[in-house]
């Protein structure tokens, strides 16, 4: 559903509209493709991004002796909404390396993943990987049975570890100096943080433009039809020849100028089409009319007193790929967002 939040904002195109929250990189790219290669039905619909609440340094007596760095980061996992079926969920943490030219050897690290369990008060090992390169990577863990088992408890905290300790002892260069990027001192929004990506499947059916636009199959038409009208007194009259002018045309919009760019990321606006045009009895065909909505073109042609003309409107609305910062400030995509484009218009 598309809220309308510009209660909230004032002076259009004011810098106090602009999103002020950090968009990773993950997230614009999985827009882009989703536009330029359509849905698949085998990928999750909707992907959230998260970011850290905190992280802290951890240190340990016995258990993670053998890792150097001990890093606790602290997310805020929000609950899936009634129509969305959680699927999985996807740790990316950014490594920094600075190697000095002397260095033969490159990055030779083991970076560890757990959970730290706040009322048994101890830390469960998740997934591991051995780092071997030599220039700045992402590194990604699969933390999907976690997550699913925070939303199980109705919890909303999870608690990460990430550990880090050389592949082996020896081989601990000092040449090669490993960091991860976790948070800035300071706020920063093109600071590489820690994405914590969440995938959902909506429960609900949607319909593409395309496909609506392959079911139609068939070119627009304005048919002029010829029936027969009763006058007041009952008689038999031929009906005029009317033309129903009722149709789609263009209609282009621009987020920013109504204020939606303070929540819409991607696009900055698209083509929604409008209905434009007036209805007349007798109703052609392809303008598809409800029994009622014939009905009352004809009483309306008869005595216009008793019920208003049809009313050109959209009966049939396809979605847009969107990616937004929802109600509760957590970045949003979205491959089908329902009921943003006009395919086609009708007299109702």
């Amino acid at each position: 559903m598309l809220v309308d939040r510009t209660r909230s904002y004032r002076g259009r195109g004011s810098n106090q509209n602009k999103i002020k929250q950090h968009i990773p990189r993950f997230m614009l790219e999985l827009y882009e493709n989703g536009v330029k290669s359509g849905y698949n039905l085998s990928l999750p619909d909707i992907v959230r991004s998260v970011i850290p609440k905190n992280a802290v340094i951890m240190e340990y007596e016995h258990k993670y002796k053998d890792y150097k760095d001990n890093h606790l980061l602290i997310f805020d996992v929000p609950p899936a909404n009634a129509d969305e079926n959680f699927v999985g969920a996807e740790l990316k943490i950014l490594s920094i390396v600075e190697m000095d030219s002397n260095s033969l050897q490159g990055l030779q690290k083991v970076v560890k993943i757990s959970i730290y369990d706040d009322k048994e008060q101890e830390i469960i090992p998740l997934q591991e990987i051995k780092a071997f390169y030599r220039n700045n990577t992402w590194l990604s863990f699969n933390i999907t049975t976690a997550v699913k088992e925070i939303l199980s408890r109705n919890e909303t905290f999870l608690k990460l570890v990430v550990s880090i300790k050389a592949f082996l002892s020896y081989l601990d260069d000092n040449l090669v100096k490993f960091k991860l990027s976790l948070l800035p001192i300071k706020e920063d929004l093109e600071h590489d943080y820690p994405v914590l990506l969440l995938t959902y499947t909506s429960t609900k059916n949607f319909i593409s433009q395309e496909e609506v636009l392959k079911k139609r199959k068939r070119k627009r038409r304005d048919i002029l039809e010829d029936d027969y009208l009763w006058d007041e007194r009952g008689n038999i009259r031929k009906a005029k020849r009317v033309k129903n002018t009722c149709r789609r045309k263009s209609l282009y919009v621009d987020f920013a100028e109504i204020q939606y760019d303070s929540w819409i990321v991607q696009p900055s606006g698209y083509e929604a089409y409008q209905c434009h045009g007036r209805c007349f009895y007798p109703v052609a065909e392809h303008l598809s009319p409800t029994k009622h909505a014939i009905i009352q073109a004809l009483l309306h042609s008869v005595d216009p007193t008793k019920a208003p003309r049809l009313c050109c409107v959209p009966t049939k609305l396809s979605s847009i790929s969107v990616l937004y910062v929802d109600d509760k400030g957590v970045l949003t995509y979205r491959f089908a967002y329902k009921d943003m484009v006009v395919v086609e218009c009708g007299c109702r």
